[in-house]
């Protein structure tokens, strides 16, 4: 009798302690929406990550706008263009580190190359994002729409 209410005990020991180590929480209802001032609770997307609940960020890309274009369905037409805008706006940024040479460092031409960068990276990313903006066809753009939204919405919880 004492063999079997200590295997039972054990048994109960060993399923809860898995159940609490694997930390299954039920996922949340679509209505509910973690932000509380979200004014799309309803469309408001549910964080897939268990550590953004917590607080902890995870970006995977600096540009947000680029990053939900690469989740349209584009065709290839489409994907050449928006990269050889990439390209073009890459290539017309001022280059600070050309002020590095074999002979020295130039720190006149490094800070005036980085203030003129720095001037310069709001017009050219607008600048950026319209012409990318403009490649979409009317049903990619108000889908782009969407996934920004969500986005926002996504991030006023984190903060």
């Amino acid at each position: 009798m004492n063999k079997k209410i200590i295997l039972s005990l054990a048994s109960a020991l060993l399923v809860t302690s898995s159940l609490f180590a694997s930390d299954v929480t039920p996922p949340m209802q679509k209505s509910q929406c973690p932000q509380k001032n979200c004014m799309q609770q309803k469309s408001c997307p549910q964080p897939q990550n268990p550590n953004a609940m917590m607080g902890k960020k995870h970006h995977t890309s600096k540009s947000h706008f680029i990053s939900a274009v690469k989740h349209l369905n584009l065709s290839d037409e489409q994907n050449s263009k928006i990269k050889d805008i990439m390209r073009q706006n890459m290539k017309n940024m001022p280059k600070p580190y050309s002020a590095f040479s074999e002979d020295g460092f130039d720190k006149a031409m490094f800070i005036k190359l980085s203030k003129e960068r720095e001037d310069s990276k709001l017009q050219k990313r607008a600048d950026m994002m319209e012409a990318v903006y403009n490649v979409l066809d009317t049903a990619q753009k108000k889908e782009l729409k969407d996934i920004l939204q969500k986005r926002a919405c996504m991030s006023k919880k984190s903060k």
